[in-house]
């Protein structure tokens, strides 16, 4: 069996990291090559890699395995899921994004609203448009977009028992949960001094920014570890986020850096000693920043929602979704006062990312499914 993966190859791109490092896991079972730009990334691989336009003189493929999510680099993606055999790795439950970046969005005056009318209709654009009612029609808009897409596919793998229970209701394809790799090692934790905590990611106001910064102007100073926002930043958000931190009175609680590179990245996670991850809504299949947090060995605050409910009680701080404020204060509170608590809650975290985030695990899934696809070809065609 051939499998031909497509996944940019970007040292930027941690989906790339992950997609490779799969791939040479892949490769102890089955053959394999990968089609992208292979351009300025330190991974080596045992395998080919072949630039976009592929070349027709290469060997069939039994199966593409596309990595599918919301960015506009998965266009390609949807497109192949739609015209060859493939296998889906699913890794958001949105696909607004990649599917507004297909050629359709090359259309002189095309818009976001556009595609969203020609799909759902005007009633699903007006919810959109209107902030009391956009949660829920962004919903029932990815969830579609899912239907529309993976119709076609020949399998779906996805990372959270949350996002398997969506997607099954949405192809007819065999769907399996096979938990997101670390493929970063975690740098030795080097905690010394105030206590430190960390958000990680794009910053945007549904990581709960304005609920955390509230939290801790609850507690009192000598209570309060240091907060560092770290990730890509708007300067609209910046501005509005250096406003609040002044409203509160947290201007020497709080620092937010930008955009790390990677060694600043290991650095900043190896000197939190709590992390911040909460999201809503929560529209990914799971968490590479989650997985990064965990493998660093300090307690993650989430919510107990989404592919975050997947994380078993004792390896993360987990808070309902209703949460008040006064309740994520007092659990900041308990663990800036409990060294040992801190230490518990990361260690568990640190052991269930070793035991069951591994390439080895997820590749043995990839090969099972294909099979398993291969076997049922004439019977997933008469279903679609």
């Amino acid at each position: 069996m051939r499998i031909r993966m497509l996944t940019p190859i970007d040292e930027h791109s941690a989906i790339a990291a992950k997609s490779l490092a799969i791939a040479e896991a892949l490769a102890l079972h089955v053959d394999v090559d990968v089609v992208g730009e292979p351009t300025n990334f330190p991974r080596i691989t045992s395998f080919p890699i072949h630039p976009l336009p592929l070349s027709p003189n290469l060997p069939h493929a039994d199966f593409w395995l596309v990595a599918l999510g919301n960015s506009p680099f998965h266009r390609e993606a949807l497109q192949l899921v739609e015209s060859e055999p493939t296998l889906v790795m699913l890794h958001d439950l949105t696909l607004l994004g990649a599917a507004v970046s297909t050629d359709r969005s090359a259309t002189p005056g095309f818009s976001v609203g556009d595609l969203v009318e020609s799909e759902y209709g005007a009633e699903v654009r007006r919810e959109l448009s209107d902030p009391q009612t956009r949660s829920r029609a962004h919903y029932n808009l990815d969830y579609g977009l899912l239907e529309r897409y993976l119709r076609c596919a020949r399998g779906v793998i996805t990372h959270s028992r949350f996002a398997v229970e969506h997607v099954q209701a949405r192809t007819t394809a065999p769907v399996r949960l096979a938990f997101l790799p670390l493929t970063e090692p975690a740098r030795a934790p080097q905690r010394a001094g105030r206590v430190v905590m960390l958000s990680l990611g794009h910053v945007n106001w549904n990581r709960s920014l304005t609920f955390v910064l509230d939290a801790l102007s609850r507690l009192s100073p000598d209570m309060r570890p240091l907060y560092r926002i770290v990730g890509p930043v708007a300067p609209d958000v910046r501005h509005e986020l250096n406003e609040l931190v002044r409203q509160l009175d947290l201007t020497d609680s709080v620092v937010v850096t930008g955009r790390a590179s990677e060694s600043q990245l290991n650095d900043e996670l190896a000197q939190a000693s709590i992390f911040v991850n909460l999201r809503m809504p929560v529209l990914e299949a799971a968490s590479d920043t989650l997985l990064r947090q965990m493998a660093s060995a300090a307690p993650v605050i989430v919510y107990d929602h989404g592919c975050y409910s997947d994380v078993p009680d004792n390896a993360a701080l987990k808070l309902p979704i209703d949460a008040s404020v006064e309740v994520l204060a007092e659990a900041i509170r308990l663990l800036v006062i409990s060294p040992e608590r801190r230490a518990a809650i990361g260690q568990a975290a640190a052991a269930h990312v070793v035991e069951h985030h591994t390439t080895a695990n997820y590749a043995q899934v990839v090969v099972d499914l294909a099979q398993e696809a291969l076997l049922g070809q004439p019977r997933a065609d008469l279903l679609r």
